[in-house]
């Protein structure tokens, strides 16, 4: 995903909290469409990359992508809370 705004500084290895429907798809290369979850209103896309990571992203359209899809991570957001990785 690039590199996200803190609202603070940290050192080293952190784990950030974003809500799924901060984030947004768009096509590239990072990831790959493992699953597309239907909610009737809105629906989930769960990424995968080559390393077994994993990421829920939330959509309030009808989604564009489809499993098997490449795919990149934005967060366009404003600055968001680090915690030190463990």
């Amino acid at each position: 995903m690039g590199e996200l705004p803190l609202r603070s500084a940290q050192l080293g290895d952190v784990a950030v909290l974003v809500r799924p429907e901060q984030l947004r798809v768009t096509p590239g290369d990072e990831l790959s469409v493992e699953r597309v979850e239907y909610y009737g209103q809105d629906a989930v896309y769960v990424l995968g990359d080559t390393a077994g990571g994993r990421v829920r992203v939330r959509i309030l359209e009808r989604p564009t992508f489809r499993r098997g899809d490449h795919v990149a991570v934005r967060y366009p957001g404003g600055p968001t809370l680090a915690y030190p990785a463990t």
